[in-house]
């Protein structure tokens, strides 16, 4: 061990090394290999035996009894040296409690000194709880109370210091008293000889160990009742120091109470809270908006008068222009007419700061406080109270900003969303108006068809009557002419029949028109009403009687040119066989094509006349408005294609709820159901409205000049639907008659074709037979010399005119 510390060398390098450090010695493995050392050194117990075991005596010799002599001096030893420790142990007892008395008398006096001062704190402090009292007081009065207080806290801590100096004088004696009882009992023990003298050192070393402990124990309890007291000092002084200050506090805060008010005062005034160019300012702001937001209204509602039958895309397009220009109109004047608002409360703002710096002059000419603490005591206060003010413009200003942007962004996406509702409806129209420009082209197309490929036909048909003709004037015999004669009729025949094929089949395909024209209006109809979401369509009013008399007008045209042609069937006489081969096969070719095309004809006269009376059933079944026995409640009836989809689902019980069904009625008096889905995620984008972030339930008053709410855009939309109805009504009915209008001058224009087909046709019978027939029956009962110029049996007849005068040929085919 060395002279400063209880630990060796080796221990001392130990602690002052770092854990896990290679260079040092590690104390664990030193341990163990010292204990294998010392194991390996130490003898075994087989050994330790066997030596004890040598170390006997060879002869043992019986003890001698002895008396009890040793034993009862023993037993009195004991009983003297029990006693002694026992007297101990009472002079120990009666040592502490003679000290008790050391520290229960200076504990009263220091707990009497404390209520004592503890007293004149509560009454010197009381006096000074009055507002009343504490008006009249000074800084001056402040400052000798504090120096009061500081003289009190060094009276109360000398009495701790004293306190603490008697305790532990108490302690010296004790330990001094008790060093002389060990001393003396320790020569007490010595001298009874019951143990050996180093057993009662040991002994006496033990108790006097104990007893130090105790000692030790007393100290730390007093110096830990020393710092108690003085902690408890120090808050007691920190806590009458805040008072004092609280109190200081108070005085101050009532000097300048009556500024405070006063400034509080004015700025609770009405003319600051609430200044009355604000007012003005919002006052004619909301007249201004008032007169603006009546004409956009009058712009939207006209938005459903905006036809295309009345107006181009041009003047929609600018429609929506002008509402873009009258919205940033609005938005202008708003914004004008905020800044204003704004520099009112900047001038309210102002003279809030003029009357601050009053007010700090005020403070600092009464000498409350100095310039850097009436900065102090304005500040926190007056500038809190004008915060409050401008940040409470500032809400107002930034409220007005959010909100006004935020009608923008609602006006402008609602306004758009609408625009694009009825471009939408628009397109629907104008995808109606191209398949009615493609069914009159269709038409036309198909009429042009018709005539290249009666024209093909026809000219065939005149070959064939060409070749008719010229073998009507190579025959020389009586019953030939007449054959072949009667061939020339059939051809005339079948010219003339083509010629009413030719007719019927252009009339079916222009009697066909009206329905093509009614199916896509009723398209149309199931269109809008898909897109406008109403139960069924429009039909139609057809004018029954009408299309009735035109119809039979037409069949009994078609009968009574049926009735003129002639009946006579094409009599071929199989025996008498005067043509070459080639012509006969010519011939049979030419009245096989001919046969074809008027089959084709005829099918497709049939299926004009099938289809002419079917169209016109549907047309009667389908056109009227239904009408119920209460009112005028439209219920037509559509396929399940044309019907808008969400009809279906309006139907099923469970989904009632999510859908509103409404009705409306036109100027003709035609009511119809619409159904429409509650649900935002089932309707269309245009019919989506964008609420923002405004609540139409609480807006301000400089919005709901210009706020354009859910239910305005749905009247708006209502107002459309009606316009798109009432339109789709005229249209239908106007479209239709337009219709039967181009059918009728088609008829007109096909029956004088006709007409004039047949009148250029007739004379031909009889040419022919004049100019030919005849010719050739009189050659053959007067025949002409041949002249030596000319060859045999090829001189011209007598009267015979030439082929290509007769006017055969020249009629129009």
């Amino acid at each position: 061990m060395t002279n400063n510390s209880f630990l060796s060398k080796r221990q001392q390098m130990w602690v002052e090394a770092m854990p896990n450090d290679e260079f040092t010695e590690n104390p664990v493995q030193y341990k163990e290999a010292m204990t294998l050392a010392h194991l390996k050194t130490q003898e075994s117990a087989c050994i330790i035996a066997a030596r004890e075991v040598r170390g006997l005596a060879d002869v043992i010799i019986s003890e001698k009894r002895n008396t009890n002599i040793i034993e009862r001096i023993s037993e009195s030893k004991k009983l003297r040296h029990e006693k002694g420790v026992a007297n101990l142990r009472q002079e120990l007892a009666r040592v502490g409690k003679e000290m008790e008395v050391c520290y229960m008398k200076p504990g009263k006096l220091f707990l009497t000194q404390l209520s004592e001062s503890d007293q004149a704190f509560e009454s010197f402090f009381r006096a000074s709880e009055s507002d009343i009292t504490l008006v009249s007081y000074s800084i001056q009065d402040f400052e000798n109370m504090w120096a009061l207080v500081f003289q009190e806290a060094q009276k109360r801590r000398q009495w701790i210091r004293e306190l603490d100096e008697t305790l532990r004088q108490a302690e010296v004696e004790r330990a001094e008293r008790i060093t002389v009882i060990l001393s003396k009992y320790t020569k007490i023990l010595e001298d009874v000889a019951y143990l050996l003298s180093s057993d009662v050192h040991r002994f006496i070393h033990n108790e006097a160990m104990m007893i130090n402990q105790a000692l030790l124990a007393n100290r730390r309890a007093i110096s830990k009742l020393f710092l108690n007291l003085m902690e408890a000092n120090l808050k007691r002084d920190s806590f009458y120091r805040c008072q004092l200050e609280e109190r200081k506090e108070i005085w101050k805060s009532m000097q300048k109470e009556y500024i405070i008010s006063s400034f509080r005062e004015f700025m609770e005034s009405e003319g600051i809270q609430n200044p009355s160019t604000v007012k003005m300012e919002l006052e004619n702001m909301l007249e201004d908006q008032r007169s603006l937001a009546q004409k956009r209204i009058e712009l939207l509602f006209s938005l459903s008068h905006l036809l295309p039958l009345k107006h181009t895309k041009a003047e929609i397009n600018e429609w929506y222009e002008s509402l873009v220009a009258l919205n940033k109109r609005i938005d202008t004047h708003n914004v004008q007419s905020m800044m204003r608002i704004r520099l009112q409360y900047e001038k309210v703002c102002q003279d809030c700061l003029e009357k601050v710096q009053e007010c700090k002059q005020k403070l600092v000419g009464l000498k409350i406080c100095s310039l850097k603490e009436a900065e102090k005591i304005v500040n926190p206060s007056f500038y809190q109270l004008l915060g409050k003010l401008q940040a409470r413009f500032e809400v107002e200003m930034e409220k007005m900003d959010t909100d006004l942007e935020h009608l923008v962004k609602n006006t402008e996406v609602n306004c758009r969303h609408l625009y694009q509702y009825f471009q939408d409806a628009l397109d629907i129209l104008d995808f109606h108006q191209q398949k009615l420009s493609q069914q009159e082209n269709d038409l036309q197309r198909t009429l042009n068809d018709c005539r290249c490929k009666h024209e093909n036909i026809n000219k065939l048909r005149e070959i064939n009557l060409d070749i008719s003709v010229d073998k009507l004037r190579m025959q020389s015999s009586d019953e030939k002419l007449k054959a072949h004669l009667e061939k020339v009729y059939t051809a005339l025949d079948f010219i003339r029949n083509g010629y009413m094929v030719f007719h019927q089949d252009l009339l079916s395909k222009i009697m066909a028109y009206p329905e093509h024209i009614r199916h896509e209006l009723l398209s149309y109809s199931a269109a809008t009403s898909r897109y406008f979401y109403v139960r069924g369509s429009y039909k139609g009013t057809l004018k029954k009687s009408g299309a009735t008399t035109e119809e039979e007008e037409t069949m009994e045209e078609r009968e009574e040119i049926e009735g003129e042609t002639l009946e006579s069937p094409l009599e071929q006489d199989s025996k008498e066989e005067l043509h070459p081969e080639k012509e006969e096969d010519a011939e049979e070719d030419g009245s096989a094509d001919l046969e074809e095309s008027e089959q084709q004809q005829e099918e497709k006269g049939e299926e004009m006349e099938t289809s002419a009376p079917e169209s016109d059933q549907s047309g009667i079944a389908g056109g009227d408005v239904e009408r119920s026995g209460e009112g005028n409640n439209l219920g037509p009836e559509t396929e399940e294609a044309r019907e808008p989809a969400l009809t279906k689902d309006s139907d099923k019980p469970s989904k009632q709820k999510d859908v509103i069904v409404e009705f409306f009625t036109t100027s003709n008096g035609n009511t119809y159901q619409v159904v429409e889905y509650l649900k935002k995620s089932r309707a269309r984008k245009p019919e989506k409205y964008y609420p923002g972030k405004l609540k139409s339930s609480s807006l301000p008053s400089y919005l709901e000049q210009v706020y354009l709410s859910e239910g305005f855009f749905r009247d708006v939309r209502k107002q459309i639907r009606l316009q798109f109805f009432e339109h789709l009504e005229k249209w239908f009915d106007e479209t239709m008659s337009s219709a039967w209008v181009v059918v009728g001058a088609k008829k007109e224009e096909l029956h004088s074709e006709l007409h004039l087909r047949l009148h250029l046709h007739e004379p031909r019978r009889e040419r022919i037979e004049k100019d030919v027939y005849h010719v050739r029956m009189g050659i053959s009962f007067y025949p002409i010399a041949t002249s030596p110029l000319s060859p045999a049996g090829k001189g011209f007849f007598v009267g015979h005119k030439n082929p290509k005068r007769d006017g055969y040929e020249g009629v129009p085919r």
